[in-house]
């Protein structure tokens, strides 16, 4: 696949994606180095703070295994009245509804227990460095070394006066030990909301961390709620070229329903 074949991996980012990317060149028997921005008081890397209910759709060896704990999808309402409130009228891709329901064994691993093992297991591989679109051109010139890119896509991109980054923003509220969400659905389900109300839309209850989220302009009065952004797709294909580099996850790739366990597999087909 290559002229020289490339023994040195670089993985930009240390969140979950990152680390499932460094485990599939750790295992493809390569020389594995991460970056991931730098905490700005004590220089040291930065573990991502996994914000409200996310979970693995997929096991991965010797990380998040056995039988899955099984995911129940419940919808109110159409699923086009779903997609037209979360995405508004221009929107026609797919939606969480179209993909899961009663009929669809969906499965779920603890991704938080899988992050943190391989944090442990990772950290001394992790180089704390703030990386830009100038700063990373060394990597794109070694030739015996390839990057797997899982940052936000816009951080490297060569010019963005040129290049579109769509995105969405939400507001979404997560669980923590101290406060319950105004709704919050039975253990391990996943409730979406197409009617005009309540204003929420998507509701998440799985390993004991929830989400309820509502659509850009129906942010409710109550605190504790946040803005997220959440891409749905670029145009800019910098770097996108070369064999030796590959942007994976949802923020690097910059593409609506990118799954944590995707760059895995992803990681693992580049690297065979």
């Amino acid at each position: 696949m290559f002229g020289i074949k490339p023994h040195r991996l670089y993985v930009f980012g240390a969140g979950p994606a990152g680390l499932l990317a460094a485990l599939a060149g750790r295992e493809a028997g390569m020389d594995v180095a991460v970056f991931s921005t730098p905490d700005l008081s004590t220089g040291e890397p930065v573990k991502s703070q996994l914000y409200g209910c996310q979970y693995l759709h997929s096991p991965i060896p010797g990380y998040a295994e056995g039988p899955g704990d099984v995911v129940e999808y419940r919808l109110d309402g159409s699923t086009a009245d779903y997609r037209r409130k979360v995405y508004g009228t221009e929107w026609n891709g797919a939606v969480s509804p179209d993909e899961y329901g009663p009929e669809v064994a969906h499965l779920a691993w603890d991704l938080r227990a899988a992050y943190d093992k391989l944090w442990r297991d990772f950290l001394p591989d992790i180089v704390p460095t703030q990386l830009s679109a100038g700063n990373v051109e060394v990597f794109y010139n070694d030739r015996k070394g390839m990057v797997f890119s899982t940052i936000p896509a816009p951080t490297l991109c060569r010019k963005p006066d040129d290049h579109k980054f769509t995105s969405q923003q939400i507001w979404a509220m997560g669980s923590t030990p101290y406060r319950g969400l105004p709704f919050e659905p039975a253990p391990f389900t996943v409730q979406c909301n197409g009617n005009d109300a309540p204003h929420w839309y998507r509701a998440a209850n799985v390993f004991g961390h929830s989400t309820l989220e509502w659509p850009v302009g129906k942010k409710p009065p109550i605190t504790g709620v946040v803005a997220v952004s959440k891409p749905l797709g670029t145009d800019c294909d910098c770097r996108t070229g070369s064999r030796r580099w590959h942007k994976f996850g949802r923020y690097g790739a910059w593409r609506k329903g990118v799954l944590v366990h995707h760059v895995y597999e992803q990681a693992k087909a580049v690297l065979r």
